[in-house]
């Protein structure tokens, strides 16, 4: 059980919506509060909204059923991990098809490519259906424009070893992956990737990532992890393809207490 407070106000989140919206992970079945713990931490925050993460099968829901507010089960996500090694060729069968166009080019991408990466993630997660869409107090509008955000931050803060790969034909801009990487244990973890959906099926994902894998290896990196949607079955095929192993999941819960006096629905 927590010794202290687990749950922390989300500033993006709560800017984007706004409302007082907090979050809370939980890595382990041990580390599950108590209902009257829980609800202390929410009140005391005057939360709107609480989201909550905790592994799969720990029975979170249990405790969130003794709190006096609204709950709803909102995603279950699971990631892949895959170990790299240097020089890895493991990925070739992807990246070095015949039928791969020979003007596609995976680069890291720049601050003149904002724009295309903005259109991107725009068109591509219009359709896509994230742990904020199952809660009917966030507008579909303000959700889309914040994988917008988060697209650009990744690509404009390089500083804190956020990267972006690019790939390009000689047109335009035809998808991205965003990825946070740590030099000093030598792990990546891919944060947001999108193909413009014009150009979907036609291998533009499975070449972007193995040849992103591949570059990655080359920086050092030992290994790579992944997350997604349980749903969301297309991109997992492709990671099982290349490698990549589910290695962990987590439910996603949010508490819909509405504390906050300052709150206005509009």
């Amino acid at each position: 059980m927590p010794k202290s407070a687990f749950l922390r106000l989300s500033l993006p989140d709560s800017s984007r919506f706004n409302l007082n919206i907090v979050r809370g992970r939980m890595e382990t079945r041990m580390e599950l509060p108590d209902a009257a713990e829980l609800e202390q931490q929410i009140r005391a925050l005057e939360a709107d909204i609480a989201i909550l993460r905790a592994p799969a099968g720990s029975h979170l829901h249990k405790v969130l059923s003794d709190l006096p507010w609204p709950t709803l089960h909102a995603d279950t996500l699971v990631y892949y991990k895959k170990q790299l090694m240097p020089g890895d060729q493991s990925d070739r069968s992807q990246s070095d098809r015949s039928d791969v166009p020979t003007d596609w080019r995976v680069s890291l991408a720049q601050i003149e490519d904002m724009g295309h990466i903005t259109d991107v993630a725009r068109s591509s997660f219009s359709a896509y259906r994230s742990h904020y869409h199952a809660n009917p107090l966030l507008q579909p509008r303000l959700i889309l424009e914040g994988y917008a955000e988060w697209a650009i931050e990744y690509l404009s803060d390089r500083a804190n070893n956020r990267l972006t790969f690019a790939l390009k034909d000689q047109q335009r801009l035809l998808a991205f992956l965003t990825c946070r990487i740590d030099p000093e244990i030598k792990t990546c973890e891919v944060i947001l990737n999108a193909v413009h959906p014009s150009v979907s099926g036609r291998g533009i994902y499975s070449y972007l990532f193995a040849e992103s894998l591949r570059s990655l290896a080359r920086l050092g990196m030992e290994h790579v992890e992944i997350s997604t949607q349980v749903w969301n079955y297309a991109v997992q095929k492709v990671w099982a393809r290349q490698g990549l192993n589910l290695n962990r999941a987590y439910d996603t819960y949010h508490v819909n207490a509405m504390l906050s006096r300052k709150c206005e629905l509009t």
